[in-house]
């Protein structure tokens, strides 16, 4: 598979690392009701974000075909959760 980031991408892959660093936070820190389905929001949506930034540096079209259905994961997890 080869890959062709564009500069955008970045901003997913930063995305990622403070989504699951704030999930982090939350499960260590919150003991308030809800905080637990507020954590795994927050994994969906770094989900969301790590999955996106791959289907945007994917060049083949079947690998961003891949991306795009393993990003429903995270869309969909975020509407039952919510």
């Amino acid at each position: 598979m080869t890959w062709n980031f564009p500069p955008y991408s970045s901003v997913f892959f930063l995305g990622t690392v403070l989504a699951n660093l704030l999930a982090v936070v939350v499960l260590r820190k919150n003991r308030a009701p809800g905080f637990i389905v507020l954590a795994l929001i927050i994994m969906a949506a770094g989900e969301w974000s790590l999955t996106r930034a791959f289907e945007a540096g994917a060049i083949a079209l079947s690998a961003k075909i891949f991306w795009g259905k393993t990003e429903f994961f995270g869309i969909l997890s975020i509407c039952v959760l919510w």
